[in-house]
């Protein structure tokens, strides 16, 4: 298994959408075997077949993929035409400073790399605008969802109501463990004390975000699977230390 997909997004044929899993590539412990990351360790060429082999069963060309340099913050950047392939085939080209970004254009394949941080996935039918987000937790305490959603609102009329969002495979409440330093800026609903560690809840938070936002609650779909207890399918950072990428992508075919 290569990929898999959001149930609430498989409806509309126009629309390709993945998460990744980390089984089918090229790279070699402790990146085995589907690492899409090129800011990892691994070699580069073996990242670049592993792009293929995606962009291949999702059938489309490499060089749609539009990636950020993502630095665990709130911004999100609209990306047009002539943004086609940044960071496609290099981290070099890749988009700065961005954790979020948001297109109208046809055939530009917007992807998010994470190893535990949930990627979340937007999409306005009426308008046929996508968006994406990397939420780590301090990307979350930026309120990159709801940034998303506001630049999706502010440059392409989207209404909230409209759109439907999925949140991916990533690190549970059951596994994410954090300091108090983390708690203290968060609410302590999304925070769970178990023989006085914290975990944080990030699917809830984000979740929470997107809704204060104006979308339905029927139309966020979270996948409510954990990376660090699937790690045989997923990269998990918290779990594993040094180790790949998986990939959560979303784009709007021609």
């Amino acid at each position: 298994m290569i990929y898999m997909k959001f149930t609430i997004l498989e409806q509309f044929k126009s629309l390709t959408q993945a998460v990744s899993t980390r089984m089918g590539g090229m790279s070699a412990e402790p990146y085995a075997t589907l690492n899409l990351g090129f800011h990892t360790d691994d070699d580069a060429g073996k990242v670049l077949l592993n792009r293929e082999i995606l962009c291949n069963q999702l059938e489309i060309a490499l060089d749609c993929l539009v990636c950020a340099k993502q630095v665990h913050g709130g911004n999100v950047t609209v990306v047009q035409k002539g943004d086609w392939g940044k960071g496609s085939e290099d981290y070099e080209s890749a988009i700065s400073n961005t954790d979020g970004m948001v297109t109208d254009a046809p055939e530009i394949f917007l992807m998010v790399l994470v190893a535990d941080c949930p990627g979340i996935v937007f999409f306005d039918p009426k308008k046929n605008v996508v968006g994406i987000a990397h939420a780590g937790w301090r990307s979350t305490l930026a309120k990159i969802s709801q940034n998303v959603i506001g630049k999706m609102r502010e440059v392409f009329k989207s209404k909230p109501e409209d759109i439907l969002c999925g949140i991916s495979p990533s690190i549970g409440p059951c596994c994410y463990e954090v300091k108090e330093d983390v708690v203290e800026k968060f609410d302590l609903s999304c925070i769970e004390r178990r023989d006085n560690k914290f975990f944080l809840n990030l699917w809830e938070i984000n979740r929470l975000q997107i809704i204060e936002s104006g979308i339905k609650e029927e139309n966020v779909e979270n996948a409510r699977l954990c990376s660090s207890c699937h790690s045989e399918l997923f990269y998990s950072a918290r779990k594993e230390g040094k180790t790949g990428r998986y990939g959560v992508l979303i784009g709007i075919r021609k």
